[in-house]
């Protein structure tokens, strides 16, 4: 009877200490545990000695997560800890995705592939989907503050950029004829291609306009860049 007496204080105790399940889980092993509901479970869950009790009441409020974490693994080594998938300190939202059954595939016109990928934005939201692997000729990283600009500000940047690359890279001109540099030099995108949203967070990739117009996907735009009405 005192055992489980025992018990249901140290429960209590560890709740106190424990309270932010998922800023605590970041910093513990992931298992399959999809959602803060799964991962709010009893982290050790075989009952206590009075000594594990009398160790457990010496930790204060001031000590860490980390520092709590340690403690319970010198504890109870053995046990097995719940966490949110993938050691994240959210859980991963799978979202759908245009084409997603391409999965591992290719799509059948165009013979882009798909995979599926997580990503990890700005607010540390985790999310996974199925997109397309395009083959840019360039890539352009927009500064933050511009993430939920228009695509005209967005573009305008990015032909900026590839102006500049061109300038410094003899290589990279060698990819477009007279007619795409002489519109690069004036701040154009080139005939034959476009800049895509890349699933990856702010990123844009110049790629072929056919290409990337027949290949139905979910891009950036609607992942970290504000969805259709930034447009």
């Amino acid at each position: 009877m005192i055992e489980v007496f025992l018990a249901e204080i140290a429960k209590k105790e560890i709740g106190s200490l424990l309270k932010d399940i998922p800023t605590f889980v970041k910093d513990l092993n992931a298992t399959e545990v999809l959602n803060y509901a799964e991962a709010d479970k009893p982290l050790y869950e075989q009952e206590m000695s009075k000594k594990d009790i009398i160790d457990l009441n010496r930790i204060n409020g001031d000590l860490s997560e980390v520092q709590v974490d340690k403690q319970l693994q010198e504890l109870y080594p053995e046990r097995q800890r719940h966490t949110v998938i993938d050691e994240a300190h959210f859980p991963i939202a799978r979202i759908e995705t245009i084409n997603d059954h391409l999965e591992g595939t290719v799509h059948p016109e165009t013979g882009v592939p798909f995979e599926a990928k997580v990503i990890e934005l700005t607010d540390g939201t985790r999310i996974e989907g199925v997109f397309p692997q395009f083959d840019p000729t360039f890539d352009v990283q927009l500064p933050e503050n511009m993430y939920l600009d228009t695509d005209y500000r967005q573009f305008s940047y990015a032909n900026q950029q590839l102006k500049e690359a061109i300038q410094q890279n003899p290589e990279l001109a060698k990819r477009f004829n007279a007619l795409q540099l002489e519109q690069i030099e004036e701040g154009e995108t080139p005939d034959g291609f476009t800049w895509h949203h890349s699933e990856e967070v702010g990123k844009l990739q110049l790629v072929d306009e056919r290409i990337h117009a027949l290949t139905g996907h979910t891009g950036g735009r609607n992942i970290w860049g504000g969805g259709s009405p930034h447009r």
